[in-house]
């Protein structure tokens, strides 16, 4: 098991841009990455990953679960924490308020012991 406390990702429109038919990371993208690099340290799981996500907002406005995910999971797979995302088979999603007003999303990661459908 690993466990990991992040600060929260940016949006997906602060993490990347699109330049033409090119998409690229905006610097915002490329800080959170080398946070999420030097914050891992060095900790790699390289088998097929089961993660428990939790993101802890600021305060309690209204937002979509699933807007940071892309954000965390490629800032995760830069800083090596495993091979790819297409690692991650699971992923059980949950979100709530933290009460020293900063947010943070936690992040768990196991191997996955299920069955894999082909």
């Amino acid at each position: 098991m690993i466990d990991f406390t992040f600060p929260l990702p940016p949006s997906i429109n602060h993490y990347y841009g699109i330049n033409g038919a090119h998409m690229y990371i905006k610097p915002e993208g490329r800080k959170y990455r080398q946070l999420i690099k030097w914050s891992t340290g060095g900790k790699r799981i390289e088998t097929l990953v089961s993660a428990t996500i939790i993101f802890a907002y600021p305060n309690r406005i209204r937002r979509d679960i699933d807007n940071g995910l892309k954000c965390l999971f490629d800032a995760m797979t830069a800083a090596g924490v495993y091979p790819d995302d297409s690692y991650i088979y699971e992923c059980y999603l949950r979100k709530g308020v933290d009460r020293k007003k900063k947010g943070y999303v936690r992040v768990i990661l196991t191997e996955y012991k299920g069955e894999t459908v082909v």
